[in-house]
């Protein structure tokens, strides 16, 4: 019985540490990474996933940008400032005509040019099943600036590289 103690003991204090570390030691690269993780995991979307829980992960949406953020598109010919609430509603808007929908971020490439910036290049794979069952599959080449607030990176701008085509 008195090893059992000792063994929780250990175990508990193994998980505090490696809480401490990640929390306290964390690199501000990889910090940026989760953001774009969770982007990813909230602007996906599974075909059985109800709309109270789309609604949720797209509430979420909102709270990875500033205040203002400059999204650039020429092949969508969009190029603009949006507010968060703008990006969730937009979010909502294009979940809404997917039964499945996959956002999937690779190859990011992280530069901290100053103390509260993030520049980010990187490739975005979008795919997934329309309402009207149509499939999607676009790759994008992303740049990203980030800003560092109150210790969370949020997205102040997004811009889609126009790639040549072979």
């Amino acid at each position: 019985m008195v090893k059992l103690k000792y063994i929780v003991i250990v175990i508990l204090a193994i998980v505090v540490g490696i809480f401490a570390y990640n929390h306290f030691f964390q690199s501000e690269e990889s910090k940026v990474k989760k953001r774009f993780d969770l982007l990813s995991k909230w602007g996906s979307k599974d075909s059985v996933e109800n709309k109270l829980i789309t609604a949720n992960r797209v509430n979420n949406i909102k709270t990875l940008f500033a205040e203002n953020c400059n999204v650039q598109a020429p092949a969508y010919s969009v190029s603009r400032n949006y507010k968060p609430q703008d990006i969730s509603s937009i979010a909502l808007m294009v979940l809404s005509q997917y039964i499945e929908l996959s956002l999937r971020f690779y190859d990011i490439q992280i530069n901290i040019p100053e103390k509260r910036l993030a520049n980010a290049v990187l490739t975005a794979k979008l795919s997934g099943k329309l309402t009207s069952d149509e499939y999607v599959n676009e790759i994008h080449e992303l740049e990203c600036v980030l800003i560092k607030i109150e210790d969370n990176w949020l997205f102040s701008e997004i811009k889609i590289v126009d790639v040549l085509e072979k």
